[in-house]
This record gives C-alpha cells, structure tokens and sequence, in this order.
C-alpha cells in the first residue's frame, strides 16, 4: 500500500500561497531596491541629488522610486507654529522663533 493522500485545508494553501509570493525573484528585487533607496537616503542626510549620483541614476527617477515605495520625500515637512513657554527663571512667556517641523 501507498502512502495516504496528503490533505491540505485551505487555510494553510493560502499560507503556502503566501510564503511563494514572497519568493519571487519580482518582489526580491523589490525589497533590495527598496533597502538601498532607504540606506543611501540615509547617508546623505536625505539629499536627493547626492542620493541620485550615488545610486547611478537621475534625479527624477529617484523621485519616481521614492514614490513607488513609499518613502517620505525630504521636501514634505509639516510646520507646527512656533510654541509659547515659560521661562522659569524670569517667568516671562517666551515665544519660541523657531519651526518645528516634520516630516510626513
């Protein structure tokens, strides 16, 4: 006699299904694409033009890239207003003249 038949409920065919997906040689090469943008971005402290000129290609793609990956853009910053505090030495209300910003 043969070995019985394996049964394979459908929960753990989607899971199979799931697990080839994320073997694929498209979304490998997504993934490493992804981590070098993130990386060399890093480096740079976020310049785009240093970033391009590292990565070998031309700005406006690494914008494209950026955006198909979803990686903030180093141009997108949210300002909040400048805060009101209280100097507790002199107890005097100080405006601070500063920005704050950050990133989206």
């Amino acid at each position: 006699m043969g070995k019985p038949a394996l049964r394979v409920t459908k929960r753990a065919a989607r899971r199979i299904a799931r697990q080839a997906e994320k073997r694929t040689l498209k979304a490998t090469l997504e993934r490493a694409e992804r981590k070098t943008v993130e990386r060399v971005m890093a480096q740079t402290y976020n310049n785009v033009a240093q970033a391009a000129a590292i990565l070998g290609i031309a700005r406006p793609s690494l914008y494209r890239i950026m955006k198909r990956y979803g990686i903030a853009s180093p141009t997108r910053f949210k300002c909040v207003p400048p805060t009101e505090s209280v100097d507790r030495r002199t107890k005097r209300q100080q405006v601070s003249r500063r920005r704050q910003c950050v990133s989206l």
